[in-house]
């Protein structure tokens, strides 16, 4: 399985990878009952290259103390800005019905 956290996934618009995605959706477990799992598994089977963010931009509003520390460690010491990506899922939607990726 691949370890990688789905809460920022930017995604190459691909109609049939999104048709794969609802079939498999139907059989394909996931290990954590959750998006997370379900991506992993569906794309432990391809070749997809991927690229994790740095920890800097899973920094949210509720982290653990020990990620407070870290961040705080990179913003005095190591000169590293606090970053985060946010999209509702409202925008993505629009979106990705504006690509044809999917009805109305």
């Amino acid at each position: 399985m691949l370890p990688f956290n789905s809460g920022v996934l930017v995604l190459t618009p691909s109609r049939d990878v999104y048709e794969a995605m609802r079939r498999a959706a139907a059989f394909t477990r996931s290990y954590d009952g959750g998006d997370q799992g379900f991506l992993a598994a569906f794309f432990a089977s391809r070749n997809v290259a991927w690229y994790e963010l740095p920890r800097r931009y899973h920094l949210g509003w509720c982290v653990q103390p020990d990620e407070v520390q870290e961040a705080y460690i990179w913003h005095l010491f190591l000169r590293h800005p606090f970053r985060q990506i946010h999209a509702l899922e409202d925008e993505v939607e629009k979106r990705m019905r504006d690509a044809g990726l999917v009805g109305e």
